[in-house]
């Protein structure tokens, strides 16, 4: 059995994030698994002190020796990303609570919401440009408070309608008024 320290670690970048990769046996009982580790930088830089380095680290436990540890943790974590859908869908697109009795109601307004959350990635990817503080993976709430309650004011001139903003986002102005 071996132990992962500094030398077994490689590099790797997964969904563009960069990290660091390693993979040891652990017997439990008469069993034997693979646990694949993985860490990267975490986004404060503040140092843990049990590890006593500026990192997060995760692990998964798997009995499949033939993949590698970057093939073993994208398809782990699929199903984490089919669950943050269902998430994102319950809690910013009101599928928690379905607003009819009947089944076929429902479904369609399944699928309205569906269509409404690509929709709103699609303006979220034209936002998340322009507007501080807003990124291609901002939740709704966050959207709603960085562009939606905003304050403005239509005005005509010279045959155009323009929207003036209480806000200094000079992009954010641009990209309303242009045509």
């Amino acid at each position: 059995m071996k132990t992962v320290d500094a030398e077994n670690w490689k590099t790797c970048t997964i969904n563009s994030q960069d990290m660091e990769v390693a993979s040891f046996n652990y017997k439990f009982g008469n069993y034997t698994h693979r646990i694949v580790a993985y860490r990267f930088a975490n986004k404060t830089g503040q140092v843990s002190a049990l590890t006593n380095d500026a990192k997060n680290y995760l692990f998964i436990i798997t009995n499949d020796y033939e993949i590698s540890e970057k093939e073993a943790i994208i398809f782990y974590n699929k199903r984490g990303n089919s669950e943050r859908v269902f998430d994102i869908q319950n809690n910013d697109f009101n599928w928690n609570s379905m607003p009819h009795s009947f089944l076929e109601e429902n479904t369609a307004y399944l699928i309205i919401m569906a269509f409404a959350h690509i929709v709103y990635k699609y303006i979220l990817s034209l936002f998340s440009e322009v507007v501080d503080g807003l990124s291609k993976t901002s939740r709704l709430k966050k959207f709603i408070f960085r562009v939606i309650n905003i304050v403005a004011k239509f005005t005509r001139s010279g045959r155009r309608q323009i929207i003036h903003f209480a806000t200094n986002n000079t992009a954010l102005i641009n990209l309303a008024n242009s045509s």
